[in-house]
């Protein structure tokens, strides 16, 4: 596949082009669906070697763009599913450990996990079987859910559980996750919050499942701009400008 090199984002051009790179093999897939074991693999290395160590720039962008790629293709063996799992958790426990500027690697993260258990987990492979990966993905989501983490974090573990449920076992399971969300009087203003962003967020994915129905599947929901107050430009991001 070839070699990983250091990041440097100083030319603003060239990082941009990367990025639209990396989004577009993640449409690339074979004539049965599949997406190539070349472009998963190099997914795969793209995070499992990146070093940034040289780099003025944060690239929290970066490592969130191969995520959301990963998200969106279709491992063709089970060997090749869980070397991106695999990733995906690693991915997960660094920023755990070293935060990116609101958590946005762990939101990616969650959202992958999500894409992959709505096309893998109504399938049984390597001997797991549905009922198992479902709780394994939701007591991994429930983790992010808790006082503690980002309001961004919690809403997207939310509406990850609550899209992990409508995918496995019909909205009524989905519902009842919802129900005692906003049944929570406890956590005061934060946990309002919370629940208002979640219903948002059903909302919105409602609205897509409309859509699809009326016009076909789609491979993502259109996504809703957050409130400027949730989100601020960091200094550490690569330049707007040249």
């Amino acid at each position: 596949i070839g070699q990983v090199f250091p990041n440097h984002f100083s030319n603003l051009a060239e990082y941009v082009v990367d990025e639209a790179l990396l989004r577009a093999l993640g449409s690339v897939h074979e004539s049965s669906g599949a997406s190539p074991p070349e472009v998963l693999e190099f997914m795969c290395d793209r995070l499992k070697f990146n070093d940034n160590s040289s780099n003025i720039w944060d690239d929290a962008d970066l490592r969130s763009t191969v995520l959301a790629t990963l998200g969106s293709c279709l491992p063709p063996t089970a060997k090749l599913l869980n070397e991106v799992l695999e990733v995906v958790d690693s991915a997960l426990g660094y920023d755990c450990a070293i935060p990116s500027v609101h958590n946005t690697v762990t939101l990616a993260a969650l959202r992958t996990l999500v894409a992959l258990a709505q096309t893998h987990c109504a399938q049984t492979h390597g001997g797991v079987d549905n009922a198992t990966r479902r709780e394994n993905l939701r007591r991994l989501f429930q983790r992010y859910t808790t006082s503690g983490n980002l309001c961004l974090v919690r809403t997207q573990a939310h509406s990850a559980i609550i899209r992990l449920e409508v995918a496995l076992c019909g909205w009524p399971s989905a519902l009842l996750h919802l129900l005692s969300l906003v049944n929570n009087r406890e956590g005061g203003g934060e946990e309002a919050h919370v629940q208002a962003a979640v219903l948002w967020e059903v909302a919105d994915f409602i609205a897509a499942q409309g859509q699809q129905s009326e016009t076909g599947p789609l491979s993502h929901a259109p996504p809703r701009k957050l409130p400027n107050y949730l989100l601020q430009v960091s200094k550490f991001h690569p330049p707007l400008a040249a």
